[in-house]
């Protein structure tokens, strides 16, 4: 379902996209992999939301654990990163926001967005989001993850 938005509206949203891009190009060129927020999954780029808005990325640290060799074991999904939301007190040249999954996973998800933030001189917050670790393709919406 999109939403019509306005001419400002999608100006703010092409820009949201570009910041975006250049974050998640940061984040490969590290070494992590891009998360899709509600289910998990790993994403080659960006997407939008259900209704067309480009305001946030998750950040997977990737896995290359094995089980006797075998069983690829999932990757961490460690945090995600609002850019642009209001509810969260996001804002794209402002403040970002990330939601980490796993309390002692907090300084570490800072640590890698403030150093990726450092450029565009926003402050870097970040909330708890579940007391959980969360894994690659891991739903959101997955019974039992907010217990």
């Amino acid at each position: 379902m999109k939403v019509n938005l306005t001419q400002e509206q999608k100006k703010r949203n092409e820009s949201n996209k570009k910041l975006l891009q250049e974050i998640a190009d940061e984040l490969t060129g590290k070494g992590y992999l891009l998360g899709h927020g509600l289910s998990g999954k790993v994403i080659s780029e960006p997407k939008a939301d259900s209704i067309g808005r480009y305001d946030n990325i998750g950040i997977i640290v990737s896995g290359k654990k094995f089980l006797f060799n075998l069983i690829k074991l999932p990757s961490l999904y460690l945090t995600e990163i609002w850019i642009d939301n209001r509810s969260r007190d996001a804002e794209p040249n402002k403040k970002w926001v990330l939601d980490v999954y796993g309390s002692e996973m907090i300084p570490i998800a800072q640590k890698i967005v403030e150093n990726i933030a450092k450029p565009y001189c926003v402050e870097v917050s970040a909330t708890l989001k579940i007391n959980q670790l969360r894994y690659e393709n891991q739903a959101l919406h997955f019974p039992g993850i907010d217990d």
